[in-house]
């Protein structure tokens, strides 16, 4: 008609729909930057249509301009309620159209844009915390590794069979080797390197004077 041609004549794509069913096929196929309906359509009418698109989670984020007849208040706030951004009674000039969907394109685009900033900080915040985590990891795995070097620098003579003092790491270690777990099993579950947990049981065998993991467990 004269309002879509005078919209393409403006610089913008067009693309009509006959009813809220053809409506929702074009939002599948190919969804636009805003939608504009008439509330009175055949079969169903244009508050249902704008239901559809503020349930689907792909469309619900659509700027949707409501086209109607009726100048009723109730209509109107109607229409708000279930979520359109704007509402033009006819009759109207095409001209308040145009500056009505340029309007909602620049904010929708104003919208995606603080969206890609967040998104972005985001990913920073996600990028400095991964950093602290590897950061504490490692500091970590250097104290294990000096608590290691230490109990192994003792030597022979505090070698001793039985009870042993140890560390609260030491203890987790010895409660997996119990129930069978491999060096590189209980690594991942520590979430620490499998050279840490080979320190920590060579420094366990020292404590506990023996020489296989076998006797450590028994």
């Amino acid at each position: 008609g004269a309002l879509s041609a005078y919209l393409r004549d403006s610089g913008l794509e067009v693309a009509l729909a006959a009813n809220a069913s053809q409506a929702r096929e074009w939002l599948r196929r190919d969804p636009p930057d805003i939608v504009v309906s008439d509330i009175r359509m055949p079969e169903e009418d244009g508050y249902a249509l704008l239901a559809s698109v503020r349930a689907n989670p792909l469309w619900r984020h659509l700027p949707v301009v409501l086209l109607s007849a009726k100048g009723l208040t109730s209509d109107r706030i109607a229409g708000y309620n279930m979520g359109c951004d704007a509402y033009l009674t006819k009759p109207f000039a095409p001209e308040e159209l145009l500056s009505m969907i340029n309007s909602l394109l620049v904010q929708r685009s104003e919208r995606a844009s603080e969206i890609s900033s967040l998104r972005m900080q985001l990913d920073e915040v996600r990028s400095l915390l991964e950093q602290q985590r590897e950061q504490l990891q490692d500091q970590q795995e250097q104290q294990e590794q000096a608590h290691v070097d230490g109990d192994a620098g003792a030597g022979p003579g505090r070698r001793r069979r039985g009870r042993f003092r140890m560390s609260e790491r030491e203890a987790d270690v010895l409660r997996r080797l119990t129930t069978g777990a491999t060096n590189k099993e209980i690594a991942a579950e520590l979430g620490v390197s499998s050279r840490t947990v080979e320190r920590i049981v060579t420094a366990l065998l020292d404590k506990a004077g023996v020489g296989t993991r076998t006797e450590l467990v028994r």
